[in-house]
């Protein structure tokens, strides 16, 4: 059913978008897990289980997923996304707010 909100000459990315405004045209109902759920299977490194970043593929996310789903991929066309944690995100306690008044 997703396959009738995509549009040919859209990105994967852009049918994210104008696919979801497209599914509320259909008589489907789509559904996602609550927030709380456990995921059907590990999505890898990140909690959003993104195959993509950058333009690369996020290696941690899809090897495991693509090998047992039997998804042949050359992965050297786009190679792979080096994940480097970002200081400001992985240690929240030192960010301080500043007052701008």
């Amino acid at each position: 059913m997703l396959l009738k909100t995509w549009r040919k000459h859209e990105t994967p990315w852009l049918w994210e978008e104008m696919g979801n405004y497209r599914s509320f045209t259909l008589k489907y109902n789509f559904y996602i897990l609550k927030t709380n759920e456990r995921l059907p299977f590990n999505y890898g490194y990140d909690m959003f289980g993104s195959g993509i970043q950058g333009g690369k593929w996020v290696k941690e996310n899809v090897l495991t997923l693509f090998k047992e789903n039997y998804f042949e991929i050359d992965f050297s066309k786009r190679g792979f996304y080096e994940h480097i944690p970002d200081a400001r995100r992985s240690n929240k306690k030192a960010l301080k707010p500043i007052n701008i008044s």
